[in-house]
């Protein structure tokens, strides 16, 4: 998962693991893969339009997603737009902001060469 260029499914993880002789059952991935999201070592994200939890390694960096609508491909973004935003929320709101997520849509270029 580490080495992975976009998050994983949990059914991709599994599948890879049997392929390199792992005699490892699916519910033991799905569990481990909690237990890593609970420790902070991989973070969760979870995408409204096929609801499957993905997975990636987490090196503390926040990150958001662009998602190509075409191939499905997903690309982490390092980069947050929303900082400055939550704190300009927290001070007009009250709110104690914890988190957001941001997914952002469209082709990508592999996608648009079609």
């Amino acid at each position: 998962m580490k080495s992975a260029e976009q998050p994983a499914h949990a059914e991709q993880i599994y599948t890879e693991l049997k392929e390199r002789g792992s005699s490892v059952n699916l519910s033991t991935v799905y569990r481990t893969l909690e237990s890593l999201c609970e420790a902070g070592l991989a973070n969760k994200v979870v995408f409204e339009e096929s609801g499957k939890a993905l997975y990636e390694y987490s090196d503390s960096t926040h990150r958001h997603h662009l998602v190509c609508v075409g191939c499905k491909k997903i690309t982490p973004i390092s980069s947050c737009p929303l900082a400055e935003y939550e704190q300009a929320l927290e001070g007009e709101t009250g709110y104690e902001i914890t988190g957001h997520r941001l997914n952002v849509y469209g082709y990508c270029p592999e996608c648009r060469k079609d």
